[in-house]
């Protein structure tokens, strides 16, 4: 049997490698393409708007909600009430706003 030096270069038997980064990993989804790609996209990114106008108007709701238990002289723990309404209303606000700019950047 001849040894590793006798045999050809294409011959020889080779240790494996480090693999591509891209070979047998998963990437990760890919932008949508195409006409259907396109629309889906289009589609979800109007109905995050949408999401993200409704949670706007939550905080004319939560702020109403303060003013009018303002007015009516309502107890001092229903202060609480009105300061986490907020801040649910604010924390949904910018999880919802963040959603929508990432989808605009992978649309790019």
């Amino acid at each position: 049997m001849p040894t590793d030096d006798a045999l050809p270069r294409t011959a020889r038997p080779t240790a494996p490698g480090p693999r591509p980064p891209s070979e047998g990993l998963p990437t990760g989804p890919r932008p949508p393409t195409g006409r259907r790609g396109r629309a889906r996209a289009v589609a979800l990114v109007a109905a995050l708007a949408v999401v993200v106008t409704v949670a706007a108007l939550n905080l004319v709701l939560d702020f109403d909600f303060i003013e009018s238990g303002v007015d009516a002289g309502a107890p001092k723990y229903m202060e609480w009430y009105g300061a986490f309404g907020l801040v649910v209303t604010l924390v949904w606000l910018y999880i919802e706003l963040l959603r929508l700019l990432s989808k605009l950047q992978s649309r790019d």
